[in-house]
């Protein structure tokens, strides 16, 4: 054990470590104090993320229908390639120190140790701004407009998992979270209150808007960047060092906050006036996190035939990565695809077998279990739309919402007058249209995926 070392070793060790510390050119200060604390005190971020998997749901009409989250906007993770990882360029620096204490000063890092993954809907000209329901407030609604998932970047045993890992590895799953929805990688939006909020977010995603998972300190709704942290970094590369963050206090201030609140920290921390030019310090076009931008087309009549000019465009057509995070500019992606295959009509329960007026009965959508071997693609559905949730027909394109997860209204709304489901037209939609004030019935919604290849 090092506790028993004698004093002679110790000198000897340490020597050796301030020695290769201070030739150390990294942005990880080490040798200022003990590399222990030159860790936790470090203003370089430890980790980073990316995504492989997109869900969305087009749901509306839902201001006043129960969901217990079978129904949703969007939903954005990673399942295959993708996750949460130690920053390479972190890692490589911290390999050449030997330590069994690293997983503990990770999730004591003052830039990290508060912080949540985040997704939410932000603008490309703004990373601070958020897209959110008007009826939120200006902070919005966890779940709704934005959603924190996973466990906070302090968790001590999170930091043992992740830096055990093979190196480039991400982690998706986590079991030990306290919670089961943190156990995914994965977060959910909804914007489903009416067809007009269906409509203008497509259409703002289509323009200025991205999906994006960042980092963001509990309570704040705003993304960490480099330039939380630029002033820490002068500190550091001055040789100052030392405590440069006060530790957080037990009402949970302390440090540098993300909304312009000085939350405890020093007031010599201020990355607005910095003038250190090696990270951006714009918090507007560079944050720690990922970020793509989904656009929208027509879903096919039955799969092949033209949707006729009534139907929104409400499948996803493509998806792309947006770089918001300095560090990962120019590093190669692979591309996304959107497959015909992963794009389903949503057919209520009760709609899913029907008579068609001449006494043929019709089944719209097949409501059977999964099979007991799974395709590879059913399995990657499956991800997005879960099985305790939702029958999926693999043949004719279509999901159906079990029974015990909906009520008069789900995902299409109910009629003001009858208060029952609108009238949906699931089968002419292409020829006789479709619509509210069209007799036919509603347009049919869609639930599509797309996926890094």
């Amino acid at each position: 054990m090092r506790f028993n070392w004698t004093p002679i070793i110790i000198g000897i060790l340490l020597s050796g470590l301030v020695s290769f510390f201070q030739n150390c050119t990294s942005a990880v200060p080490f040798g200022h104090t003990d590399y222990f604390q030159s860790l936790v005190n470090s203003p370089s971020f430890p980790y980073e993320v990316g995504v492989d998997q997109l869900a969305y749901m087009s749901c509306s009409e839902q201001e006043d229908i129960y969901n217990d989250g079978t129904f949703f906007s969007f939903r954005l993770g990673a399942f295959d390639s993708k996750g949460l990882r130690i920053a390479e360029d972190y890692r490589e620096h911290l390999e050449s120190v030997s330590g069994d204490d690293i997983p503990l000063a990770l999730s004591m890092s003052q830039t990290s140790a508060r912080t949540r993954l985040q997704l939410a809907i932000r603008t490309l000209d703004n990373l601070q701004l958020m897209y959110v329901d008007s009826d939120n407030g200006d902070s919005g609604l966890d779940g709704s407009d934005f959603n924190n998932f996973f466990p906070t970047l302090g968790d001590e045993t999170l930091n043992t998992i992740l830096w055990s890992m093979f190196p480039g590895h991400y982690l998706r799953t986590y079991a030990a979270a306290r919670n089961a929805g943190d156990s995914r990688f994965e977060g959910e939006l909804k914007f489903m209150k009416s067809q007009f909020m269906e409509q203008e977010l497509r259409t703002f995603l289509s323009n200025r808007g991205i999906l994006a998972v960042t980092f963001a300190e509990s309570g704040e709704i705003k993304p960490l960047g480099p330039g939380n942290f630029t002033e820490l970094q002068n500190l550091a590369d001055s040789g100052q060092g030392g405590n440069l963050i006060a530790p957080p206090s037990a009402t949970g201030g302390g440090g540098v906050g993300t909304s312009g609140v000085n939350n405890g920290a020093p007031s010599a921390i201020n990355a607005a006036s910095s003038s250190y030019t090696r990270y951006s310090n714009d918090l507007t076009s560079n944050v720690y996190g990922a970020a793509v931008q989904p656009r929208f087309k027509q879903p096919l009549f039955r799969g092949s035939a033209s949707p006729g000019s009534d139907m929104p465009p409400r499948v996803l057509s493509s998806v792309s990565d947006i770089v918001i995070d300095e560090r990962l500019q120019g590093k190669s992606q692979k591309p996304w695809i959107c497959p015909a295959s992963m794009q389903f009509m949503i057919v209520l329960p009760e709609d899913a077998i029907a008579e068609d007026g001449n006494g043929n009965v019709i089944e719209r959508c097949s409501m059977n279990p999964d099979p007991i071997n799974p395709s590879e693609e059913l399995k990657i559905i499956r991800q997005s739309l879960y099985a305790e949730d939702f029958y999926v027909d693999m043949v004719r394109r279509c999901v159906v919402p079990k029974p015990s997860h909906t009520v008069d209204g789900s995902c299409y709304g109910k009629n003001s007058n009858t208060q029952m489901t609108h009238i949906i037209n699931y089968d002419s939609f292409n020829s006789n249209g479709c619509g509210f004030g069209n007799e036919n019935g509603l347009c049919p919604h869609y639930a599509s995926i797309c996926i890094r290849q």
